[in-house]
Order: C-alpha cells, then structure tokens, then sequence
C-alpha cells in the first residue's frame, strides 16, 4: 500500500498516447508532473512512463465512483420506485474533464486524492487508461468519493456527492506546482476544498496560465475574492449562475426571471481585478447573434447576471443543456451557440466533456467561436450515452459530427 500521500506509481510500462491524440510538439516524453529521482520518498521512474513532459491541460479537482440508477422517474420524499439499471462508472468532475481533455487529444495532467479502497485503484487505473499523467494522484487512508446519481427519462439526473478522499486534497506540493507552471490551461471545479481551488488558481495566474473554473457545487459561503482574481473563465450552468449572483426561486423561466439577482458582491463577495487584461483569443466578429436576444430564449437577464458575475474581466459561458451556450465576453456583445439537435440519453457528464474540450480548443489557440462551437458538439455526443466518462467522445467523432464547427485538426500548438 502506498504511504499516506504517496504518488500513484504507474505500472505495467510505457503508455501509449489516448486513441485519436495527435502529437504535440514535445512528444511523449516523461511527465513534468513526476517527482524529481532522488527526492526524499520519491522512486526513480523510468522514462517513457507517464505521457507529455510537459501537460497542456492540468486538472486539479475530484475523483469519485459514480454509482447510479436508472429509473423512469426520481422518487418523491417518502416514496420507493423501481429502478430499471444499476451501474458504477469512474467520474468525478476533475477527472471527468482529464478523460474528456484527453479524448480530444491534449497531453493531460491529473492533480488530485484517492482512497486507499478498490474504488481508488479503479480510478486510477480508468485515467491511465486514457493516457493521463497521474503523478499527481495521491492514496489516502480512507474511502475514495462517490457520487450517488439518479437519471430520469430523457436523461435529466440528480446527484449527491459524498467528497470521501478528495476532502483531503488541501495543499499543493512542490511536483504539482510545477505541473500547473508548465501547463497552458488548468482546469478547476469546486468538489475540492476551496483553499486548494484558490492556491492553484493562484499558481497559474502567477505563471500566466489560462484558468478555467466550473463553479460546481455552489458552495453555501461566498466565493473567494482571490479565486475570481485568479480566474479567466467561469463556465457555470444556468442554476450555477443564478446562485452566484444571489438570484432567488432558482432559475427564470424562459421569459423572465422568478426573481432577479439582487444588487451586491457575487456571491456575497467582490469581483477584485477589474483591470486585469482579459486573457484568451479574441473574440472577434459577433458569432451570428448581434445580441442576447437572438439567442435561446430569454437570455437578457441570464447575459446581466453573467456581466455581473464576469465584472468585466472574467469571459463567462454559460451553459443551457439542449438550448447550446450563451458567451459573455469580459466587452463586446454576447454570443448564443446553439446545442446539437440529439436525443439526450443521459446529461450526467456534458458540462465536464464541454468544459475539457474549451480547454483543449483554447489549448490549441483556436478562436473563441470555434472553441465554443466544439466544446457544444463534444457536449452534445456526450449526452446521446449512458455514464459520465463512458459517454465522452473521441477527437474523431467530434470532428466527424456533420454541420457547423466540424473542421480538420488544428496544427499543434507545443505546451508552454
């Protein structure tokens, strides 16, 4: 068993590149995430065993095992139903958005905490699978986080997460680091203690790499103001934002709000920062919509609340299940990207897949247009099957999706 802490060691030699990658300038050299040899407690790992020396797209967050029911419908508070399947599969919303990086063929660096159960090892062996570098995947005495999750007819899901191991993901060390210095974009969610949210951010702000939040769960206390200093986009979902933003009733309807968000700080705190440079490729020309109002429906009080969650520094994405995204630029007018017309089979995982393929498409360089526009498509596939990391899709399903945003590969962009 592995001390408390310790690195998961890779086994079973060299791992190959995941199916569709493409080669980064770099190639498949060892990891920048791995310890140096020799360091106090660290072993020596021979090259070739861990992919890209140099990560693209760093993950810091949560691993957990979903375990999930599928049923016609949820029950009612004092009622029992019948569930029609049951199975487990590897998620986590930092992990799900490494394996959905990594499926679109970014070198990826996972950063986070495991148990030292059965649940662990499979989780750590789901993210070797995919090619990711899990230097920075740390066993801890104890269970691994679990998800428990009910999915409906039509694919609508709830979720309760029980954080297990990744509670104990409190403190950055010097290997991971390192690992969010060297990357070009770091990806962030809120199943982990904010401060470790808070310190990477941090990290990669001082390094002058791009960060990217998914601000899930919204947690009950106001979000750091250090945190949103740290940050270059924030893509929540529409219950995300207004609960950030101090909306009351949950989310409007498609006309108008239930109640809209009360004037003060985002979530109880200020927007600092507002001179920073906006990062990330311009946005360009308007993406077909001169406005909010050209976009799915109602979007005027969701673009408010987004400029306001923004302060006119932060690019926020807001994702609308099946009506697309809504982008609202730090200035400028905002952009609706509409979704892919499919049937929805399961929703459990399409944020995590459209926040690993922003961070993929922004990787590479690509426009904010095009970035958006295959975020929503790999979104989009992800949806048409069951599971979280099951169901994202391949670099080469999301090119081969007929209409708009389909294109050929982009020339590599070499990590920083």
């Amino acid at each position: 068993m592995e001390p408390e802490g310790g690195p998961v060691e890779p086994q079973g030699g060299s791992v190959e590149p995941p199916s569709g990658a493409r080669a980064w300038q770099g190639g498949w050299a060892p990891s920048s995430c791995a310890p140096a040899a020799g360091a106090p407690g660290v072993e020596s790992r021979p090259a070739g065993r861990l992919p890209a020396s140099r990560a693209a797209v760093v993950v810091a967050g949560s691993l957990n095992m979903d375990l999930v029911v599928v049923c016609r419908r949820a029950p009612e508070q004092g009622e029992t139903v019948s569930g029609e399947r049951f199975f487990t599969a590897c998620g986590g919303k930092g992990a799900n958005q490494a394996v959905a990086a990594a499926r679109l063929g970014a070198p990826v660096a996972m950063l986070g905490c495991v148990g030292d159960d059965a649940f662990g090892e499979q989780l750590v062996a789901a993210l070797r699978a995919e090619g990711i570098d899990i230097a920075g995947v740390r066993r801890v005495p104890g269970p691994s986080g679990v998800a428990a999750i009910t999915v409906e007819a039509g694919g609508a899901n709830r979720i309760v997460v029980v954080p297990g191991a990744n509670a104990r993901f409190t403190e950055l060390d010097a290997v991971a680091r390192r690992c969010i210095a060297s990357a070009r974009v770091l990806l962030l969610q809120l199943e982990s203690p904010l401060p470790l949210v808070e310190q990477a951010a941090r990290v990669a702000r001082a390094a002058g790499v791009t960060v990217i939040l998914t601000p899930a769960p919204v947690p009950p206390d106001p979000l750091p103001p250090g945190l949103l200093e740290a940050v270059d986009w924030l893509v929540p979902n529409e219950h995300e934002l207004w609960a950030l933003v101090g909306g009351k009733g949950g989310p409007p309807g498609a006309d108008s709000p239930a109640e809209p968000p009360v004037p003060g700080p985002v979530g109880g705190s200020s927007v600092p920062g507002a001179g920073r440079p906006a990062p990330g490729p311009a946005a360009g020309p308007a993406m077909g919509a001169a406005g909010p109002a050209a976009g799915p429906g109602g979007t005027g009080a969701l673009e408010a609340a987004a400029r306001r969650l923004g302060g006119g520094r932060i690019h926020v994405v807001v994702t609308l299940g099946e009506r697309g995204c809504l982008y609202v630029p730090p200035a400028g007018a905002a952009r609706a990207i509409p979704a892919l017309p499919v049937a929805a089979v399961d929703t459990t995982a399409a944020g995590d897949t459209f926040a690993g393929a922003l961070a993929v498409a922004l990787a590479e360089g690509r426009p904010v247009e095009e970035a958006l526009r295959f975020a929503t498509r790999a979104a989009g596939i992800s949806v048409t099957r069951p599971g979280a990391q099951p169901s994202m899709p391949s670099r080469a399903e999301v090119e081969a999706w007929p209409g708009p945003g389909s294109r050929e590969p982009a020339p590599p962009v070499p990590p920083r």
